[in-house]
This record gives C-alpha cells, structure tokens and sequence, in this order.
C-alpha cells in the first residue's frame, strides 16, 4: 500500500505537508484561527468594528476545501476571503496536469522549439538622446 500524505495549500502557496488527514485538518484549523485573529485586530484598526465569520467546507474524494469569510457584523461587509485546501496524493506518485493532460492524449504534442526563433541574442541597449 502507498504511502499517503497530504498537502494543505492557502490559496495556491504550499502550508504544509502531513502524514495524516487529522494533522493536515488541525494545521487548517489553527491556519483558519490565526486569520480570524489578524482580521480581527485589523478591523478594529480600521474602523469596521465588529466581525463575524462564515466557515465553509466541501469534501472531494481526495480533497477537503475550507473557505473562510469574514464580513462586518453591522452592515454585513466583506471584509476577507480566504481559500485553504488539503490534498491526499501517494508519496511515491508524481502528480502535475500537464502529466495528465499528456496521458490523456487529447492535447497535440509540440517541442520547445516549434515555431519559435530561440537565438541568443543580445538585445540592443540604446541611450537616450
């Protein structure tokens, strides 16, 4: 059996990668808690007063996605949006979608060069007058 890990990502930037899907779940929880907190402290700053948050979570078949929103408590503002995911993939697979779309065949292939001019070529500095 494969070894499965799981990525957490915050919108596209890599968080973290865990070994189990409680881990990658609490490091979202605590990820999702340290967002409110800044939101909280930079709507007092700023003057929105006070702030309450929606959580919102899907559940994929190897994929758990969080989106947290954050709006005034008076006039019901958005005031944040944040999108944090977790992805169960096997430790010893390579995952990409251009892998996939090349497995599916449905793409044409084409090479680096293919209707290209890669010469190298200095560009020309010119001073101005």
């Amino acid at each position: 059996m494969a070894t499965k890990i799981y990525l957490v990502y915050d919108f596209e930037e890599l968080c973290g990668v865990f070994s189990s899907l409680a881990l990658a779940r609490k490091a979202v929880a605590e990820h999702l808690s340290h967002i409110k907190k800044y939101t909280q402290e930079k709507s007092g700053r700023l003057g929105f007063g006070e702030v309450e948050f929606e959580v919102f979570e899907d559940e994929g078949e190897r994929r758990w996605i969080f989106a947290l929103l954050a709006k005034t408590k008076s006039d019901k503002r958005d005031l944040h949006r944040r999108r944090v995911a977790i992805y169960q993939y096997n430790q010893d697979e390579y995952y990409s979608s251009m892998k996939r779309l090349a497995e599916q065949k449905t793409s044409v292939p084409i090479t680096l060069t293919e209707g290209m001019d890669f010469e190298s070529k200095v560009p020309a500095i010119r001073a101005k007058r």
